[in-house]
């Protein structure tokens, strides 16, 4: 009889347990199918759609030079970039949609200025979701649409067209680009797991030509990648050691029968490799060697100048920048490329004058105006600053080709005063 009674006692309290997680389940279900009421759809201060327009407006018609400052660009370079990007950023719906020019002057004015998202959803009076929302997707747009125009890989006939140019102003043969590695801090997403919220980072690896012009950009290394693996697993790197991009057959040097590959130059933190030079290591070098570092550091400024001209005139740099980082650089690049393009047929160049790159005279670094421009905060940091991007273990065979090209620099190819202003350096 007790048996029985313990088993009708058992089976009541799993009835019981049954019951009482249904209906928490049922509370819990009713909980998530009551949503919030609104307030309002828009809030009232929202709904008046042509204050948006006045101040855009305004300055287009009066001034100039204010309509620069907000969006960095004069304009008919934004009237040309929305008649490009105006058709993938039309939005359809029932209510009322925020027009194509003022997305693209959200963007382009958050990207200048380097605001808070609410400061920006004040100005242009939407909500913060809606900003964030529109500069994401005009940034996808600025890249897909720009991208193939204004960044496309060069082909075989364009790498050489870039040494020509690098030849021409830096004297130095054989080099089809700079090349740079930027660490760029990340406000970590609200939604990320407790252990990992603080601020991330990436990788970004830019190329560019003697102009200060973007050839190439890689956002896609992370910083979770081992000493040797930063450069090796980016797709950069990848293409790099692959041979997939595109660059020309080997030729010969100038005025000799050395016949050499062609090359990007990187600084010290970048490894050595057939195709990417780097300056000796070392304290007090031979003189040979320290004016081999001196005719590569020279043409490497090309790099620190394109992304010091991004970081000062795109100030969301400035600081910790928010998600969607990868969006906003390959945006920011496609835009500095372009409106470079754009200020390269006119008689004025505002966003990228002589002055504010550095550059030199009779042999004297002078540096530019950006330098004082950039702030101690500035999110594109050097790669180097936390670790090397490769190996150090040349092989002997690229030691030589180094060799080679620094007996070329110091003997055919060398400069007038190259060992005097080495020393200047």
């Amino acid at each position: 009889m007790d048996n029985i009674n313990n088993a009708l006692t058992s089976n009541v309290l799993l009835l019981s347990a049954a019951a009482a997680l249904l209906l928490k389940y049922k509370i819990d279900n009713d909980k998530k199918k009551c949503k919030r009421k609104r307030r309002w759809w828009v809030r009232p201060m929202y709904q008046n759609h042509y204050l948006r327009n006045d101040l855009i407006d305004e300055m287009r018609l009066q001034d100039n030079e204010t309509f620069f400052k907000c969006t960095r660009m004069t304009v008919e370079m934004f009237d040309d970039l929305l008649y490009l990007c105006g058709p993938y950023l039309k939005k359809r719906s029932n209510r009322p949609v925020l027009p194509e020019a003022v997305r693209l002057a959200l963007t382009l004015r958050l990207l200048a200025s380097g605001d808070s998202l609410q400061s920006i959803a004040f100005a242009f009076r939407v909500g913060k979701a809606t900003v964030c929302q529109v500069y994401r997707e005009t940034c996808q747009v600025m890249w897909d649409v720009l991208q193939p125009i204004y960044l496309p890989l060069p082909s075989e006939e364009q790498w050489e067209e870039i040494s020509l140019d690098f030849y021409t102003k830096w004297q130095i043969p054989n080099c089809v680009g700079a090349v740079d590695g930027k660490h760029i801090s990340v406000r970590a997403p609200n939604r990320s797991s407790s252990a990992y919220r603080k601020d991330l980072s990436i990788f970004v690896f830019g190329i560019c030509d003697s102009k200060n012009d973007f050839t190439y950009v890689d956002v896609s290394a992370y910083d979770s990648q081992s000493d040797g693996g930063v450069l090796k697993e980016s797709s950069f790197g990848q293409h790099l050691n692959a041979g997939t991009l595109n660059l020309p057959s080997d030729c010969y040097l100038p005025g000799s029968d050395t016949l050499f590959p062609y090359y990007f130059i990187g600084d010290d933190a970048f490894p050595l490799q057939r195709n990417l030079m780097r300056p000796y290591g070392g304290r007090n070098l031979p003189d040979d060697k320290t004016i081999f570092n001196y005719r590569l550091s020279r043409t490497h400024r090309c790099i620190e100048n394109a992304f010091g001209v991004l970081c000062t005139r795109w100030r969301i740099f400035q600081n910790t920048c928010p998600e969607s980082v990868d969006k906003i650089v390959q945006a920011t690049v496609c835009l500095h490329n372009y409106i470079k393009s754009k200020e390269s047929f006119s008689d004025t160049a505002n966003y990228c004058n002589d002055n504010f790159v550095d550059r030199e005279e009779n042999g004297k670094f002078i540096s530019g105006n950006w330098r004082t421009e950039i702030s101690n905060g500035c999110a594109l940091q050097p790669a180097s600053k936390l670790r090397r991007l490769g190996t150090r273990n040349a092989t002997v065979s690229v030691t030589n080709l180094r060799d080679s090209l620094n007996s070329h620099l110091n003997s055919i190819g060398s400069l007038d005063n190259q060992l005097e202003f080495s020393k200047l350096k």
